[in-house]
């Protein structure tokens, strides 16, 4: 997993993922918290994601940490046709 960038303060939280073996370990807390650190210390303000409603686990996961729904992904360029939920965060907290 890891970030690329949207805008000058806005990054996209990109290919995270953790195997069914390693899941309940905390793994995810773990590299969610670094990809946090990682997109501050880069100068983004805030972390947008895509994800699936078929995703259900890992919604939960985004809203835990702070993540919020969009109504519309913030731009079609990229077009991720299955992508289904939109999601941002504010980079600017501690949390």
């Amino acid at each position: 997993g890891g970030f690329a960038p949207v805008s000058d303060k806005i990054a996209e939280l990109q290919k995270l993922y953790v195997t069914k073996n390693s899941r309940g370990k905390g793994y995810s807390s773990r590299l969610i918290k670094r990809i946090f650190h990682e997109a501050r210390l880069a100068g983004y303000e805030q972390l947008y994601l895509e994800t699936s409603t078929e995703l259900a686990t890992a919604v939960v996961i985004y809203q835990h940490y702070g993540f919020t729904a969009l109504q519309q992904p913030l731009s079609n360029a990229a077009g991720h046709p299955a992508m289904n939920i939109w999601m941002i965060k504010s980079l600017l907290s501690d949390e």
